[in-house]
């Protein structure tokens, strides 16, 4: 089987893998319009305007067998929810060619990686070689995704794909795919691809939509143009809360033991699942407040004259208060 499974044989499993995979999973699975794709797409948080990960399943079939081999597709869309934000900043963008790529695996960009999962075509082919499995690293390109495909449990590297990031639509135009029969060619069966959520610098590389809809879900559009002239639409819906949530913040203090009497500079740092919880939050401390910058950091120079312990707090409109505490001990001398 791995003989006939170059890269051209991969391109249509990757357009379904990386577009969808930007949407989520975590609901129930909703069947498109003419019942060829079933698709699950959550995110895996229900607040708004929050870092995000996400799950992705989805299932190709013929409408009148659900047995037999999915049609083949010529052009994949996903247009996700209106409001949500991807920041390909932070994730370092790969930059490694294909044949790069090729021969290195995931591994010529690591800190590129933004998922993972498998995907598992139907050949046409008769037992034993009527499916064939793949694994798939995800990778941040340059205003696009890379799909690395390998054989499943090994590291050899199969294809190199890309996926198109227009907004907040994903485009992929997958080449066709050999295989057995009835038409020659191989379907797209199965995709199961994860995504965790990721921050840097204060800034989300997914974040769900500042606010959630009256009927308390998030819709994407997940559109397949078959090959046989049919265009089938998902309408995938993901939970949202509409209930004030007030997200945790951690503030930390550096140092955390001074001697009475020193002028000292403290740094503040605050961290929160939330990114709007560590951006302009008020630390009081010592009779003086600062606020954070967009990383969450704040300083403050001070001289604590007396022993004891004094306590530093965070606040922030809509974020569940911080504490944290600077001992002051008695100087030698």
């Amino acid at each position: 089987m791995g003989t006939w499974y170059g890269r051209k044989q991969v391109r249509a499993v990757s357009g379904a893998a990386v577009a969808t995979a930007i949407v989520a999973l975590v609901g129930a699975a909703i069947a498109s319009t003419y019942g060829r794709t079933v698709v699950a797409l959550p995110f895996t948080t229900r607040q708004p305007s929050t870092s995000t990960g996400l799950r992705i399943s989805i299932h190709y079939r013929d409408e009148h067998d659900p047995n037999a081999k999915p049609k083949t597709f010529h052009k994949l869309e996903v247009e996700l929810p209106a409001g949500i934000h991807i920041d390909q900043r932070v994730v370092p963008a790969c930059t490694a060619s294909d044949s790069e790529l090729m021969a290195q695996g995931p591994s010529a960009c690591p800190r590129s990686k933004v998922g993972d999962g498998t995907v598992t075509l139907m050949t046409g082919f008769p037992p034993p070689g009527d499916t064939f499995a793949t694994d798939v690293t995800v990778l941040q390109g340059q205003g696009e995704l890379l799909d690395v495909f390998r054989a499943k449990g090994s590291d050899q590297t199969l294809a190199v794909d890309h996926v198109k990031i227009a907004g907040r639509t994903l485009i992929d135009e997958p080449q066709s795919v050999p295989g057995g029969p009835p038409d020659g060619r191989s379907a797209v069966r199965d995709v199961r691809l994860r995504i965790g959520a990721r921050t840097a610098r204060g800034r989300a590389y997914l974040r769900t939509p500042p606010s959630c809809p009256a009927d308390a879900r998030w819709e994407s559009r997940f559109t397949v143009f078959y090959d046989d002239d049919v265009t089938d639409v998902a309408l995938a819906t993901s939970p949202c809360s509409r209930v004030a949530h007030r997200p945790a913040i951690h503030l930390a203090v550096t140092p955390r033991r001074v001697t009475a009497g020193a002028r000292v500079r403290f740094v503040f740092r605050v961290r929160s699942d939330a990114i709007r919880c560590r951006r302009r939050v008020l630390v009081r401390f010592g009779g003086r407040s600062v606020r954070t910058n967009r990383r969450g950091y704040a300083a403050l120079t001070r001289r604590l004259r007396h022993a004891g312990r004094r306590r530093a707090v965070a606040t922030r409109a809509g974020c569940r208060r911080a504490v944290a505490t600077v001992r002051v001990v008695r100087g030698s001398g």
